[in-house]
């Protein structure tokens, strides 16, 4: 398998810039950069940017100017897809791997239509839904129920705990997930997108 050298991110939001983040401190701060047209290069040219309190700089480079890249990850909200298309394009080529971290499970068809089904890669995003609570994070993901819960449950939501989010510590590990909410079949509703509300005044979750 080729080693990742280059990253190009289209979307530079909150998930964009934690996985902006995580790749440049796994692969130096060279490999990763985000692309975007020439009216939001020129709005971000030498801005500096906070990822989880810590200031970061990261690499732009204009659409029209970009050549293909490793792994293209596409990180913008729903709406913005089409447009993230016609911005990506000059980010693939014959090797390229396509992540998408959007929201829902149908932009890895969209952009697979574009680009070829055989660039996804498919996933589930995580690390962004977390809350530090003392010495340790907790997590929340939603999921389909598995096959013992199919049966009561249509959509469910489970929390979990890491001591750290950083995979390349000795302490990362989640503790065994617990379901938490979830939606029947007799609902009209799904049980996504979990988020946290932490009371300050008296700490409760």
């Amino acid at each position: 398998m080729k080693t990742l050298e280059s990253i190009r991110i289209i979307g530079m939001g909150a998930l964009g810039m934690m996985y902006g983040k995580l790749f440049a401190d796994a692969l130096g701060p060279n490999a990763v950069g985000f692309v975007m047209d020439r009216a939001r290069y020129e709005k971000n040219l030498g801005k500096m940017v906070v990822c989880n309190g810590v200031p970061v700089s990261f690499g732009i480079h204009l659409a029209e100017a970009a050549v293909p890249a490793d792994l293209v990850i596409v990180a913008v909200k729903g709406p913005g897809l089409a447009e993230a298309l016609d911005t990506m394009a000059g980010c693939i080529g014959p090797d390229t791997v396509i992540l998408s971290v959007m929201n829902g499970i149908s932009s890895e068809s969209i952009i697979g239509a574009r680009y070829g089904a055989e660039k996804m890669l498919y996933s589930v995003a995580q690390g962004m839904d977390a809350m530090k609570i003392g010495d340790r994070s907790l997590v929340l993901y939603a999921a389909n129920p598995d096959a013992g819960e199919r049966m009561q449950y249509k959509t469910t939501i489970y929390s979990m705990w890491t001591k750290t989010l950083d995979p390349s510590s000795p302490d990362f590990g989640y503790t065994e997930p617990e379901l938490v909410a979830w939606a029947g079949d007799d609902e009209d509703c799904w049980a996504i997108d979990p988020a946290f509300l932490l009371d300050p005044t008296t700490g409760r979750l």
